[in-house]
This record gives structure tokens, sequence and C-alpha cells, in this order.
């Protein structure tokens, strides 16, 4: 005897089309502006910009997060996992964050108040404080859980 499983519903609630409705008119306005203001936005540059974060996102980023995560679930055991996920992820934003200031995109020879810091600096420092903080955080917890046990 088979059981028959139903389809899944496939009918949206209220609440998704809202959040598409919303989404949709963002979005919109987003490419009106670009278009309206073609001067500043260089709509071209900034088409294929989107076209190749996607591609690189999809090719590489993906991919190497991907990898990252079953190798630290392998290598990594117990509670250092969640520290050293939580490291991984606050890095990556840092860095990702980082990259038009550190790369210098909107510089100008001509105006040294754009973009007048070191950056990479900046980074590094974030970087580094991040990864005591979680380290800490860590720690307390180690020791917390050791004179609880």
């Amino acid at each position: 005897m088979s059981v028959q499983q139903e389809p899944p519903d496939t009918k949206f609630g209220p609440l998704f089309w809202l959040c598409a409705g919303t989404g949709g008119a963002v979005m919109l306005f987003g490419v009106w502006g670009a278009l309206s203001r073609a001067g500043a936005t260089r709509p071209v540059w900034l088409a294929t910009y989107l076209v190749g974060a996607a591609i690189v996102h999809d090719g590489i980023v993906a991919p190497v997060a991907c990898a990252t995560g079953v190798v630290l679930r392998r290598r990594v055991r117990g509670p250092l996992r969640a520290s050293v996920q939580c490291c991984l992820i606050v890095s990556g934003v840092l860095v990702l964050f980082s990259i038009p200031l550190v790369a210098g995109f909107g510089r100008q020879p001509d105006n040294p108040s754009l973009l007048p810091g070191n950056y990479t600096a900046g980074l590094a420092i974030a970087l580094v404080v991040a990864s005591a903080s979680i380290g800490v955080v860590f720690g307390l917890a180690r020791r917390r859980a050791r004179s609880e046990a």
C-alpha cells in the first residue's frame, strides 16, 4: 500500500506579497535613481560592477565559505567552534565592508580630504580587536563552564 503525499502548498500569504511589493518598489527606486543621475552614478559601470560582484560571489566567495565550514566542522570541536565561526564571520564582514576604503575607490588626487585615513591599518586594528574580543568571550565562557562543573 503506497501513501501519496500531497504537493507542498504553493500559495503565498499576504505578508509575502507585502514584502515582495515593498522590495520591488525599493529596487525600482534604486534603478530610477541610478538612471536619472547617470552622470554621477555611471549606470554601465554600476551594472558591470553588480554583475561582476554576483559572479565573484557565486564563483569564489560562496564555495570558499562552504569549504571553510566543512573544514571547520571536521577540525574544530566543542564550544571553540562557535567562537571560531563568530571570528570568521565578523572578520569577513569587516574585510568586505572595507574593500572600497582600502582600495581607495573614490580617492581623488586634487581633493585630499576624500578618504584621508590609513584604512589598511584601520582594518588590521579592527580585525585584531574583533579577534581578541571573541577570544576573551570564549575564555570567560570556558571559565564559567568549569566553575559550574
